[in-house]
C-alpha cells in the first residue's frame, strides 16, 4: 500500500496532479470550431504532454480494474475532460458532454473532424502552392509559410538514410531542405526580384533563416526610401506654395526701389484750377473765382463790418435826433 501511494504521488507518474492544475485550464489558445481541427489537435497534444496526461486521450493510461488507483485515475480523467471541454466551442462541447472518458471525447472529435491522410496532404500542399505575399508584409508572409511547412512535415514522414555519410541521402536531404526556400521565394512580390536573384545564385544556397534576413533588409531599405521620397515631395510642395504666395527678397527690393524712384505725379493725381490755370487747388477752391462772386473771405468781412456800422448809426440817429431838434428850437427862442 505504501509503495503504491509512493508511485501515485511521484511527480513523474501520469496519475499525479500538480496543485497548479485546475479544471478551467485551456489546452489550446484557439478553441476548436471544426475547420481548425489539425492545429487544435496539435496544440492539445503539446499541452497534454507537458502535463504528462497524453495517455488519457490516446488510451495508453487505461483505468485500472481494482486497487487504490481507481479514484486517483477518475480524478485525473475528470480533469482532462474538463480541459477538453474548455478548449472547444460551446455547441461542440455540449454534444460530447456526456462521454465518460477523455479518450471517448478525443475519438469522437477525430471521427467528426479528422480527415484521411491523403486528404490532409492534398489540402496542405495546395495551400502551399497557392500561397503568395500579396499585400502582406514579409514577416506575415513567412509566418503563413512556416505554419504550412510544419503541418506538411507532421503529415508526411520522409525516410532518411541511417548512414550519415551516404552521399545520396545527404543530397536528398539538402533537396528537401531547399524546397521551402524555393516556395518562399516564388511567392514574393516582384519588387524583390533583385534580392531573390542574389539568393538563387548563391552556391550553396543559404538556409531559410538567412534568406529571410536578406529579404527583410531589402524591405526596410524600401520603406526608408519611400519615407525619404514622401518627405522630399512634401518639402518641395511647401516651398513652391510659399514661392507662389509670397514674393522673394529680390522681388520685394525691386518693388521698393521702384516706389522710391517714382515721381509724385505718378503716385497721385495733381490738383489744377481750370479758372486761374494754376496748380495746387481745384476750381471749387479758386480764390479769384470766389472773390469775383463775392464769396471771398476779405470781401465778406468788409460787408459784415459795414452792416454793423450801419446798424449802429441807425440806432444813434433814432435815439439822438429828438434831443438835437429840441436843443436847436430852444436856441431860436433865446434873446439875442
Amino acid at each position: 500500500m505504501a509503495a503504491s501511494e509512493t508511485i501515485v504521488l511521484d511527480p513523474n507518474h501520469e496519475l499525479f496532479l500538480h496543485p497548479s492544475n485546475h479544471p478551467n485550464y485551456n489546452l489550446s489558445s484557439e478553441p476548436l470550431i471544426g475547420t481548425n481541427y489539425g492545429q487544435w489537435r496539435r496544440s492539445c497534444e503539446v499541452s497534454l504532454v507537458s502535463k504528462n496526461k497524453l495517455g488519457f486521450v490516446n488510451g495508453s493510461c487505461s483505468k485500472p480494474a481494482t486497487g487504490p488507483w481507481i479514484s486517483q485515475w477518475e480524478r485525473c480523467n475528470a480533469m482532462v475532460i474538463s480541459w477538453l471541454l474548455h478548449s472547444i466551442r460551446k455547441d461542440i462541447a455540449t454534444s460530447v458532454l456526456f462521454c465518460s472518458t477523455a479518450e471517448q471525447i478525443w475519438d469522437e472529435l477525430e471521427l467528426r473532424y479528422g480527415q484521411s491522410q491523403g486528404t490532409k496532404v492534398f489540402q496542405v500542399q495546395r495551400e502551399i502552392n497557392n500561397l503568395s505575399q500579396g499585400s502582406l508584409s514579409v514577416s506575415e508572409y513567412f509566418a503563413k509559410c512556416k505554419i504550412l511547412w510544419d503541418e506538411y512535415a507532421a503529415l508526411v514522414n520522409i525516410p532518411t538514410c541511417p548512414n550519415s555519410e551516404c552521399p545520396i541521402g545527404n543530397a536528398m536531404l539538402k533537396l528537401i531542405e531547399n524546397q521551402p526556400l524555393i516556395q518562399f521565394l516564388m511567392g514574393l512580390n516582384g519588387v524583390y526580384v533583385v534580392v531573390r536573384g542574389n539568393i538563387l545564385m548563391s552556391n550553396p544556397m543559404p538556409q531559410i533563416g538567412q534568406a529571410l534576413s536578406m529579404v527583410l533588409q531589402e524591405e526596410r531599405q524600401r520603406e526608408l526610401q519611400t519615407s525619404a521620397s514622401l518627405l522630399g515631395d512634401s518639402s518641395a510642395f511647401l516651398s513652391q506654395h510659399r514661392t507662389n504666395n509670397f514674393p522673394s527678397q529680390k522681388q520685394h527690393t525691386q518693388q521698393y526701389a521702384q516706389q522710391q524712384t517714382s515721381t509724385p505725379s505718378s503716385r497721385r493725381t495733381p490738383l489744377f484750377s481750370n479758372y486761374c490755370k494754376k496748380n495746387g487747388h481745384t476750381i471749387d477752391r479758386c480764390f479769384k473765382l470766389q472773390r469775383l462772386r463775392g464769396n471771398a473771405p476779405v470781401d465778406r468781412a468788409k460787408r459784415i463790418a459795414a452792416a454793423v456800422h450801419m446798424k449802429i448809426f441807425q440806432h444813434l440817429l433814432k435815439n439822438s435826433l429828438p434831443h438835437l431838434l429840441l436843443r436847436i428850437s430852444m436856441l431860436n427862442f433865446l434873446p439875442c
